[in-house]
């Protein structure tokens, strides 16, 4: 750098260290990434979307562009085995729900199952197949690719959906509905496959109570700004910091799932005399009609987010990203220049700040969390499902029924409590299992 470059700001930058792969990568794995690519050029407009012409142009923009935007060049190498009434049940389809505005499933479901069937697309051009209708034989191939590569039984089960909901509708027969591959099916879930799942970090009460006490306590680090405007970019850090700790009680107390807590709106929440309070929920995951209903938050929830309310802007969502520009002192611009180009940033940064977090940045608030406690965790981070899986578990240790753990996570059914304080149960019912039998009175020796 000569003495003419100017300075460079934030902070330096850190060499990326190449983390493994979670899993080793598929046959058609360029294939997808490719077709993936084209994708997203076409969303962002840099390639002109295919005419809505032949078979392949029908069935591709009908069943992929729906969801996300049209294949591009390579929707070439798709092979199809339509009739023109299947091309035209499917085409008709479309129109009717464009017409009625229909989605039918949930905005997070809806891009799965384009992923699904971008996978599905990428193997068959990889390998030449025909995409519409699937053979038998095709399927069972992917299923054992998907399997060499280690996905788990629930991502395998998750594409065979994906794949026979596009079936049905180009008004086909469920590709797996056969005997044949139902017996493949199982199979392969008997000699190949494990059922059991990964389990968020947990969350738990002692571990909140610590990264509480971190955030509170623990100083922030400092970010490498000019001398001038420390002081404001570290009230943005308290600030931030205030948000955090209020998110983690939130979250705790709630059992939130990411995408309920990034939309927790003040309107929804009420104080009570003793100093707690409750959050009605609206639509939810497990509530699509809306029913609504109301959960407790803790004194100390309401204090947490009592003191986030005084520093954060005018809006209608609890939790939203937190700028350091918007504090930027604008007497202390040199020039013009300067002053102008201070003031857009503090435009941008205001208008950041009015917007909700995004459900990837809940992530990032329990690692910055954990980083300010020096927590290591036995696998991994906390994630934005780890609060609702540490209160469960504390639900389980202090003796609760599985009725008032699905009451407080709003569970429909009583799988994933069951799943989720499973360890703490095994726990409790082999010790209480254990102390009973050790207090039976000896009775002599055994016939």
């Amino acid at each position: 750098m000569t003495a003419d470059s100017p300075r460079p700001r934030g902070r330096p930058r850190q060499p990326k260290v190449a983390r493994p792969p979670r899993y080793p990568s598929l046959p058609f794995q360029a294939t997808r990434d490719r077709l993936a690519a084209e994708l997203r050029r076409a969303a962002r407009g840099e390639t002109p979307a295919p005419p809505v012409q032949d078979l392949a142009s029908v069935a591709t923009t009908g069943l992929v562009s729906v969801e996300r935007a049209v294949v591009g060049p390579l929707g070439k190498a798709f092979r199809f085995n339509l009739t023109p009434d299947q091309v035209a049940t499917a085409a008709t389809l479309l129109a009717k729900r464009a017409q009625h505005n229909i989605k039918g499933l949930a905005a997070n479901s809806r891009r799965t199952r384009a992923a699904d069937w971008l996978t599905w697309l990428a193997f068959c051009a990889h390998y030449d197949r025909v995409v519409l209708p699937a053979s038998f034989d095709d399927l069972a191939q992917f299923i054992h690719e998907l399997i060499a590569a280690e996905r788990k039984k629930a991502t395998i089960e998750h594409l065979l959906w994906s794949i026979t909901n596009v079936h049905l509708r180009h008004d086909l027969a469920d590709p797996m509905g056969s005997l044949l591959a139902g017996d493949f099916w199982r199979d392969r879930i008997r000699e190949d496959l494990d059922g059991e799942q990964a389990q968020a970090e947990p969350l738990r009460l002692g571990l909140l109570n610590r990264l509480v006490v971190a955030l509170t306590a623990v100083p922030a680090g400092h970010r490498r700004v000019q001398p001038r405007l420390r002081p404001f970019v570290m009230a943005a850090q308290a600030r931030r910091r205030l948000r955090d700790t209020a998110m983690l009680h939130v979250a705790y107390d709630l059992l939130t799932r990411s995408i309920e807590l990034v939309g927790l709106e003040w309107g929804r929440l009420t104080t009570s005399p003793d100093g707690s309070g409750l959050y009605r929920f609206g639509k939810t995951k497990t509530d699509q009609t809306g029913k609504g209903t109301e959960q407790y938050l803790r004194p100390e929830t309401m204090q947490a987010l009592e003191r986030w309310r005084e520093v954060s802007p005018l809006g209608g969502y609890v939790f939203h990203p937190v700028s350091d520009d918007v504090d930027l002192p604008l007497a202390l611009a040199e020039g013009e220049k300067e002053l102008e180009a201070w003031e857009a940033r503090v435009q941008r940064g205001r208008a950041m700040e009015l917007r909700k977090l995004t459900q990837r940045e809940v992530g990032s608030v329990f690692r910055r969390a954990c980083v300010a406690a020096g927590v290591a965790l036995e696998r991994t981070w906390l994630s934005g499902h780890s609060a609702r899986v540490g209160a469960t578990q504390d639900m389980a240790a202090a003796g609760m029924s599985i009725a008032e753990m699905m009451i407080a996570g709003r569970w429909a059914s009583e799988r994933m409590p069951v799943h989720y304080a499973g360890k703490i149960n095994a726990a409790q019912s082999g010790k209480k299992r254990f102390r009973k039998i050790e207090a039976l009175e000896p009775d002599g020796d055994s016939e």
